[in-house]
């Protein structure tokens, strides 16, 4: 049985050194987040085959989710440019106003904490692992040494809105540079007249992966 061994091998503490993933690129994203809203835990699995381009401002993401027990395949189309992301749920869909944003970069006053590798012997790949604030959120994330590719990310705080307390835990992989179909992007017409006003929708604006722009 194939195990994943992480060795870590600890640097001093580096700033001013951001980087940035191509600018369009698509593959597959795991996320789980836990949070804690009004005294009450919730958590939320997903699965998506994941696109960007952050050109264009542009994230689409379908797949399957997982809410406190309640499953859904879902479509979400995420516009960094007009603030707006899209909720597609059985043929349903809503609107709102994204508040919370991964970050497409690493910044520049991130702070990298680690040079270390995934895998074992010449099977491995070099990672740099760093810190940073986002938005009154702690991140830290995880991409390759040669060409800033995303790995993973952790992001934890308090929703700006909702007062919730979170924790988002993303795993990508399967990553390839470019997007074959930019059909993607496109809003369905099914969205024209979008409802605004769902009781998911604040769940989905800050669990759901916000794309890396």
């Amino acid at each position: 049985m194939l195990r994943l061994l992480l060795a870590f091998v600890l640097v001093g503490m580096v700033m001013g050194e951001g980087c940035c993933p191509p600018n369009a690129w698509e593959g597959f994203v795991g996320t789980m987040v836990g949070f804690n809203e009004n005294g009450v835990p919730h958590l939320t699995k997903g699965f998506f085959v994941y696109h960007q381009n952050s050109t264009l401002g542009m994230v689409a993401m379908e797949g399957d989710m997982l809410f406190d027990g309640w499953y859904t395949k879902i479509k979400i189309i995420k516009d960094n440019i007009k603030n707006i992301q899209y909720v597609i749920i059985n043929g349903t869909c809503t609107k709102q106003t994204l508040v919370l944003k991964a970050p497409n970069c690493i910044p520049e006053n991130a702070t990298r904490l680690l040079n270390t590798y995934l895998g074992a012997g010449p099977e491995n790949l070099v990672v740099k692992v760093y810190r940073f604030m986002q938005e009154d959120t702690e991140v830290y994330s995880t991409v390759t040494s040669s060409g800033c590719i995303p790995v993973d990310y952790v992001i934890t705080g308090t929703h700006p809105v909702t007062k919730a307390v979170f924790m988002e835990v993303v795993q990508i992989t399967f990553i390839t540079v470019g997007v074959k179909d930019p059909t993607v992007f496109v809003i369905p017409s099914v969205c024209d007249s979008a409802d605004t006003s769902s009781d998911y929708v604040p769940i989905m604006n800050r669990l759901m992966p916000s794309g890396f722009y």
